[in-house]
């Protein structure tokens, strides 16, 4: 892309003062070169609205830089372009024509172009067609249109799975018909909330490409909401009201059975009903299909023998299957035994004291490790034993009026740390 400054003299160069002029090469999807305008919007700047200028031509020409210099003054100088406005050039710009004026209109996008061009007769009738889920079909839509006898309609239906809150202009079939309709062309629908439903937009860019639309079932059927005022050229009012007026009766119905729907489904939950799909086994077979399972009759055999899928069996005795019952009992993993040296002083003490069977054993069978004048006893046993020899040799600390012995409370902190390591803690 190359920016070219266009400085239009100091006579003029107030009119577009930063005035320039982006001049766009060809592409991989084009082979036309592109010339823009940049600066005119900020001059004519009103209520957040501007106009920038867009020509597409075969070749790089500085005769079109300045042509759109000369746009641009024309516009910011004081005769205010606006769309479908006509500028003289005094030449043809393009070789071979005889046309010396411009047309200011909206960009069309390649596709658009070459629809002008499509082949067939000068109109077209363009079916739009639209389901709100993908569990719904066409099939009320096709009656109506097929009564109307709409000659060598172009369909355009969007995928079931196109969600109904979508915008309209965002849909990918109806921006599909957008793209490829042309003037004069006629959009035909089986009812109105099929594309307007609450938006009168849609209605605007219609009339905006000249564009008719016909309902052919319900209300507004067999007329142009399209139609223009013959002076104004604007959509009458008449069709306005009524639009706006259905359109929000249309509104007030679907909020009124989402309403009524979800009041609905809350009263059925008061009486203990479940929403969704009916069970496939009765309350009855239930009972039955539970008590064969428990007597060891297999899910495979029990599905074929009440006619179901194994799916459905599986669901009836859930509660029931092993790693159900695994998970609802929260066994606890066994713990495993731990080797700890136990300081001789806390061992002394432990067998002066009153011991649990595990722990009188545990004791018993420990190993002793002499070390200088003193030993330590190698105790293995799980930590949930190793937290009771601690607990039980509390008072090697001391306590109210009992003063303790400096040897005896090393060893037994000695101890504590050891015991401290093991995880998780026990108490």
């Amino acid at each position: 892309m190359e920016v070219v400054v266009c400085d239009l003299g100091p006579e003029r160069r107030e009119a577009v003062p930063d005035l320039r002029v982006l001049v766009v090469g060809p592409g991989p999807r084009s082979d036309s070169w592109a010339y823009v305008t940049a600066g005119c919007w900020a001059a004519m700047e009103k209520d957040g609205h501007g106009l920038e200028f867009v020509m597409t031509t075969h070749a790089r020409d500085q005769r079109f830089i300045d042509l759109m210099a000369m746009i641009a003054y024309y516009h910011c100088g004081g005769h205010q372009l606006d769309l479908e406005h006509s500028m003289p050039i005094g030449e043809p710009w393009v070789p071979g024509s005889t046309c010396n004026h411009l047309l200011i209109s909206l960009p069309r996008s390649r596709d658009r172009v070459r629809s002008s061009v499509r082949k067939g007769p000068s109109v077209a009738n363009l079916v739009y067609k639209r389901v709100s889920t993908d569990q719904q079909s066409t099939a009320r839509q096709d009656l109506a249109l097929a009564e109307a006898g709409i000659e060598d309609p172009v369909v355009f239906e969007e995928d079931p799975g196109t969600p109904s809150r979508l915008h309209p202009l965002q849909r990918p079939k109806f921006g599909d018909l957008l793209t490829y309709a042309r003037p004069g062309d006629t959009v035909h629908i089986s009812e109105m909330f099929r594309l307007v439903r609450g938006n009168q937009h849609i209605l605007e860019v219609l009339h905006r490409d000249q564009l008719a639309l016909r309902i052919h079932d319900g209300a507004f059927s067999a007329m142009d909401l399209t139609a223009r005022h013959p002076r104004t050229g604007e959509l009458l009012s008449t069709v306005k009201f009524m639009v706006q007026t259905l359109a929000a009766a249309g509104e007030l119905q679907r909020d009124l059975q989402r309403e009524l729907t979800y009041d609905g489904l809350r009263a059925a939950e008061a009486k203990g009903n479940k929403g969704g799909r009916r069970p496939a086994l009765a309350r009855g077979a239930v009972a039955d299909v539970r008590t064969a399972f428990l007597e060891g009759q297999s899910i495979a055999a029990l599905a074929r023998e009440h006619n179901v899928s194994r799916g459905a069996v599986r669901t009836a005795v859930a509660d029931l299957l092993p790693e159900h019952v695994a998970a609802a009992e929260k066994t606890p993993a066994p713990e495993m035994p731990v080797t700890l040296d136990m300081p001789g002083k806390v061992a002394d003490y432990l067998r002066t004291t009153e011991l649990e069977p595990a722990e009188r054993a545990a004791l018993d069978q420990g190993t002793t490790v002499r070390r200088g004048q003193g030993y330590t006893l190698r105790v293995t046993a799980v930590p949930s034993v190793h937290s009771q020899f601690l607990a039980r040799c509390q008072a090697l600390d001391g306590g109210p009026g009992v003063s303790a012995v400096p040897a005896q409370r090393k060893a037994r902190r000695e101890y504590e740390n050891r015991v401290r390591t093991l995880t998780p803690p026990w108490p």
